[in-house]
């Protein structure tokens, strides 16, 4: 039998939690949307702001900076794979506790990789990844299994389009108006962020629980044990294979555009500030925000997902055309660059809000969203690490503005096939998918730090 995953309010949280059930569902969301955008904000101040800064210069022929992502992103595709176990199992009871301590460990090795001579202080950077990339799926685990989902959802889409501009524009702003040097720069971009992280973490914890409406429409949630994700995986590979090859496009293209936007335009002759990117993140993500807004009104879980693929579909081709307008001259590097964001999160937000909650929901499994959210996540990840040391090592002589540009042309023509193949293989089932998963160890309650 089949248990619904119950949320444990930690006991000082109690009154909240209690006085949050008694308010208006809009209340409720926009509190979980809130607290949801800015944890996941400020987990990005622990580690994007680096990609600001220039970091110039080579060892043993590598370009210092290409080592120091890659030394990252090696770590935190490790704990994408990581996730799939710890993230899809964690009680809910954990998961305040959890976050805290992953980012926290963050932060030691921002420390430590300040004041470590170059290149030796790249291996702190792959130990300050390690632990960030479960936070994406343990916060998602609060917000899941609702029929509002999606809208609370909202803010985990608006963190993850804003975050990344504005905390690297906090580090540009570290340094040129603190003349804080680059070292030192991510530690204290990181550390400015960590009382918003506290206050953002308790507003999850005194979430109050699906109720059983939730259930009934979404399918309860539970923790899903290694036994359950196997069964999972075999009903479902065909399908999860085309899902996870799209993701993995989409992640490569994510990647780059967000690491080297400001080489990117560099390349282009387009001068960069703080101001700048803020302004392109800021009108790429009220655009798509307020597209994905509209899946809430979607009560159909099918109708849900089939539209989640055409809107996929759609951004990678948006990303094509504005790279064929880009070339032809018909549009500026600055315009160029907001449309394939427009375009890149058009389809990357729906995998990590939407689709993932909704499959689940159609196909009636009382699981975790966050299961497949860290599955996608982890190969992804694998596939941006494979291309950056292929950039890197196999002597791929162009800039990351040519990367960029190609990578347009194959999401334009790839997404739209793949995403035909995985409605065509979940969309048809019918939601009778019931997979038998052991009822989840109660978990004590906790207080809050």
């Amino acid at each position: 039998m089949s248990h619904p995953l119950h949320f444990s309010p930690p006991r000082k949280a109690s009154a909240v939690c209690h006085w949050l059930q008694r308010q208006h569902p809009a209340l409720l969301a926009i509190w979980a949307m809130s607290a949801a955008f800015t944890a996941y904000g400020c987990m990005y101040a622990f580690r994007k702001p680096f990609a600001a800064a220039a970091f110039t210069g080579s060892f043993g022929g590598i370009d210092y900076k290409t080592l120091l992502v890659l030394s990252q992103l090696a770590g935190y595709t490790i704990s994408k794979f990581l996730g799939i176990k710890f993230v899809s199992e964690t009680a809910a009871g954990r998961r305040v506790f959890m976050v805290l301590g992953l980012i926290s460990t963050a932060e030691v090795a921002l420390l430590a990789f300040a004041w470590t001579p170059a290149p030796w202080n790249a291996a702190w950077l792959f130990l300050n990844g390690l632990p960030l990339g479960m936070v994406w799926g343990l916060i998602f685990g609060f917000l899941e299994g609702r029929r509002v989902t999606e809208f609370m959802a909202l803010g985990l889409s608006l963190s993850l389009i804003f975050a990344s501009g504005w905390t690297k524009a906090t580090g540009l702003h570290v340094i040129q108006d603190w003349g804080v040097r680059e070292a030192l720069m991510p530690a204290v971009t990181g550390a400015l962020f960590f009382p918003a992280l506290l206050v953002a973490l308790w507003m999850l914890a005194v979430l109050p629980p699906p109720d059983a409406a939730d259930i009934a429409a979404r399918s309860g949630r539970q923790p899903m044990n290694a036994a359950a994700r196997h069964a999972f995986i075999r009903h479902s590979w065909p399908g999860l294979v085309m899902l996870v090859l799209g993701y993995m496009m989409l992640m490569v293209y994510r990647d780059v555009r967000d690491t080297f936007q400001v080489d990117i335009l560099r390349e282009l002759g387009v001068a960069t500030s703080a101001g700048r990117l803020v302004i392109i993140e800021t009108q790429v993500g009220v655009t798509v925000i307020a597209t994905l807004g509209l899946f809430a009104l979607i009560r159909s879980n099918r109708g849900a997902l089939i539209a989640c693929g055409v809107l996929i579909a759609l951004g990678g081709m948006l990303a094509g055309l504005s790279t064929g307008l880009l070339q032809q001259g018909k549009i500026s590097a600055s315009v160029w660059m907001t449309l394939t964001g427009i375009g890149l999160y058009a389809a990357f937000i729906p995998y990590q809000a939407i689709l993932a909650e909704r499959l689940l929901a159609h196909l009636r499994v009382a699981g975790t969203a966050a299961f497949l959210i860290s599955l996608c996540d982890s190969y992804g990840y694998l596939s941006t690490v494979s291309i950056y040391v292929y950039k890197t090592f196999g002597g791929v002589q162009s800039g990351w503005a040519g990367l960029f540009t190609h990578a347009g042309y194959v999401l334009a023509v790839a997404l739209p096939l793949l995403m035909i193949g995985a409605l065509s293989f979940f969309a048809g089932k019918r939601p009778a998918l019931t997979l038998e998963l052991p009822a989840p160890t109660p978990q004590p309650e906790q207080a809050l730090p």
